[in-house]
């Protein structure tokens, strides 16, 4: 899984401190939100670290007052213990409390920034066949990531300022060796941790990546049920998901074993720290008595203590709690060993995906950029076309245009003489080409239509129909040639889009109806009776946050006349049939368009679940009638419907002003069209009907 291209090293390395060190100018680099929260995580922590040593203090005192039999030293020890206690405790739970915080802002700035780029210049169309569940990554990789890392905070911080604090007291208290000594032997224990650390690492990557397609799997037969159960293609997809899943789950016992490994690693150094403690205090006190140990013994006089041992006692309990905090500190550093390996798994797929997502916005800036040197004035090409003339191009046969096509997008370099340009009276194609991955998809088509002349696309199956429909889009770029259309074209793709939320949701997408609205109730309401849809609004209000239409406007669940349909002469105007329309309403019946939901929530319906594929497809033709645009592309968008209802169609569109472009299979939609771009053999002819 991952990117494509070689990208997917997921170890705790150098590109790993990179792609950590970019994360982190997105977490603080719009709000001073995270930057305050990790500086008060930071001084807390160093807090707690004072804290702590206190609790050496304490116990080393506890020892010397007992062994002395000192009852007011022992009192002032437990006054100093008690808030010893109560600090801990509060300070630890303000510890937990500031990495859920500073989690929480981190992934609210993280999502913004990915979200951002995510659905601009439609990435999130673009990257999907590049990169594996770019859905989970962006959504449960980022709350992953966030929190993984604020948790290591707290240890990045507490782990190096512990060693040194500690180090400098055990060199002070014992001698040179004892520092050296637990150095050593925790340097050893984590270049074991690291070669075990390795494998972790890609282990979680993985991982993340067969969840995602296990889950994905899922998602596609609840999708496609009704499908899937007509061909009763039960068995093929338990075993697609079965053969999934047992990869996930070999993979997830590799994961355990190594976890298991690392753990016995981590878990040994860290119990037999205690032991390398006892036996450097051994060193100092039995062995090799060092300077330290003497003058500490010559300050705390045992004559005025009264008896050497507790003196003895207090050094040693002292110097012990001071060591095992050291030996505490290394192991955090190695302990931090799993989670660091899984942060570096959770790094590499969300810079996978942000570095995508930079590389696509910064193509798109270069293609406009080359787009806007093209010349507003082009002339008209030969044979009828219009666009830009490149007799660079017009020379040239057939097989080095594909050549030149193809070593074009290969180098990637922009060209004055191949882009988009934006025109509001024509859409044209003038020796258009496009590659996708070095296959060419077309290549020199040639067309020009104006307003009021529709066009029908018709071809064999993969011959590149709907390829030249995301052209015009600006889904695919041009490897070759001139495109010119209007901003506001509209584009109804083939398998039809409903969203979350109530009917004028559906109808006003990809608007968004923030409050009730008489003018767009009335609209919406008229374009649903057009398409005899109105029954529709006994399943869901007719918006999402409020209980009941505005100004009483209801449906009517009788059959309506053609004429109240829309079907009007052509010189009623682009309003006219819409006019008519809505110009009759009910009273507002208690069991119709009323079904409401609660105020700034979404209808709960599932309307790709419960419509047929005729009534998804009108209810998107409202889509576009709503929208009035002056240019539209339909791609096999009347597939499901029947000819009175198609004819029904076309008559809206045309009585509306709409300009259509047509992707179909079916002559029978000849008529509706002024013009056919035909694909046969591979060549593309352009013909007036």
């Amino acid at each position: 899984g991952g990117m494509k291209g070689g990208r997917d090293k997921t170890g705790v390395d150098l590109l790993f401190v990179r792609r950590l060190g970019g994360l982190l100018a997105v977490l603080h680099g719009t709000s001073l939100r995270p930057t305050l929260l990790l500086i008060l995580l930071v001084s807390s922590t160093l807090f707690n670290i004072w804290i702590v040593s206190l609790t050496g203090t304490v116990i080393s005192n506890f020892y010397g007052s007992i062994a002395g039999g000192d009852k007011d030293a022992f009192f002032d020890v437990l006054l100093l213990a008690a808030f010893v206690v109560v600090a801990s405790a509060m300070m630890e739970s303000t510890l937990k409390f500031l990495v859920e915080l500073l989690s929480w802002a981190w992934r609210g700035e993280l999502y913004g920034h990915i979200g951002n780029k995510y659905f601009a210049h439609s990435c999130f169309y673009k990257v999907l066949d590049v990169m594996d569940n770019p859905d989970q990554r962006v959504s449960q990789d980022v709350d992953n990531f966030c929190t993984t890392l604020s948790t290591l905070v707290g240890s990045v911080v507490n782990v190096p300022v512990t060693i040194c604090y500690y180090a400098y007291l055990t060199g002070q208290e014992i001698a040179w060796y004892a520092p050296v000594g637990v150095t050593v032997f925790f340097f050893l224990g984590y270049v074991i941790n690291k070669i075990i650390m390795t494998p972790v690492a890609f282990l979680v990557f993985r991982q993340e990546n067969l969840e995602g397609d296990f889950r994905f799997a899922h998602v596609r037969v609840r999708t496609s049920a009704e499908e899937i159960a007509i061909y009763r293609g039960n068995q093929v997809e338990k075993q697609c998901t079965g053969d999934l899943f047992r990869s996930l789950l070999h993979n997830q016992l590799l994961l355990a074993c190594w976890h298991f490994l690392l753990n016995i690693s981590s878990n040994f150094f860290t119990y037999l720290s205690t032991i390398i403690n006892y036996s450097l205090v051994a060193m100092a006190v039995l062995f090799f008595p060092s300077q330290s140990y003497l003058d500490y013994m010559a300050e705390n006089d045992p004559g005025s203590s009264g008896d050497a041992g507790s003196v003895s006692s207090a050094y040693i309990a002292l110097s012990t709690f001071n060591l095992i905090m050291l030996a505490y500190g290394f192991s955090g550093l190695t302990n931090i060993s799993e989670p660091l390996s899984n942060c570096a798994g959770y790094t590499a797929r969300i810079a996978q995906l942000l570095e995508f997502l930079s590389e696509k916005t910064f193509q798109r800036e270069a293609r406009d950029a080359c787009d806007a040197k093209i010349p507003d004035d082009l002339p008209p090409a030969v044979g009828g076309g219009s666009g830009y003339k490149d007799d660079s191009l017009n020379s040239r046969s057939s097989s080095e245009l594909s050549a030149l096509v193809k070593e074009a997008f290969i180098s990637g370099r922009p060209s004055p003489s191949h882009g988009r340009r934006y025109c509001a009276d024509c859409v044209s194609f003038d020796r258009v080409s496009c590659v996708m991955d070095t296959k060419i998809v077309f290549e020199n088509v040639s067309f020009r239509i104006e307003r009021g002349d529709n066009m029908v696309i018709m071809g064999p199956p993969g011959c590149g129909k709907s390829s030249i429909s995301r052209v015009l889009n600006g889904l695919w770029d041009v490897s070759g040639g001139v495109v010119r259309a209007p901003r506001n074209m509209f584009f109804l793709p083939q398998n039809p889009y409903l969203t979350l939320g109530g009917i004028a949701s559906q109808v006003t997408y990809p608007e968004t109806v923030t409050e009730p609205s008489a003018h767009i109730h009335e609209r919406v309401l008229a374009l649903l009776r057009v398409f005899a849809l109105e029954h529709l609004l006994e399943r869901a209000p007719m918006f999402d946050n409020a209980a009941h239409s505005p100004l009483g406007l209801g449906t009517r669940g009788d059959e309506l006349e053609d004429e109240e349909l829309g079907m009007l002469p052509p010189g009623e105007g682009k309003e006219g049939w819409l006019g008519a329309a809505a110009g009759g309403t009910d009273d507002r019946s208690p069991d119709r368009g009323e079904i409401g939901c609660e105020k700034g929530s979404r209808s709960s319906v599932h309307w790709t679940d419960t419509l047929s594929p005729g009534q998804r497809q009108l209810l998107c033709v409202c889509r576009l009638l709503y929208r009035q645009p002056s240019y539209a592309v339909l791609d096999e968008a009347t597939s499901s419907l029947n000819e009175t209802m198609e004819t029904r169609v076309y008559e809206s569109c045309r009585s509306s002003g709409i300009t259509v472009i047509s992707i179909a299979h079916r002559r029978s939609l000849e008529k509706f069209h002024n013009f056919k771009l035909l694909c046969e053999g591979g060549q593309w002819h352009f013909t007036r009907l």
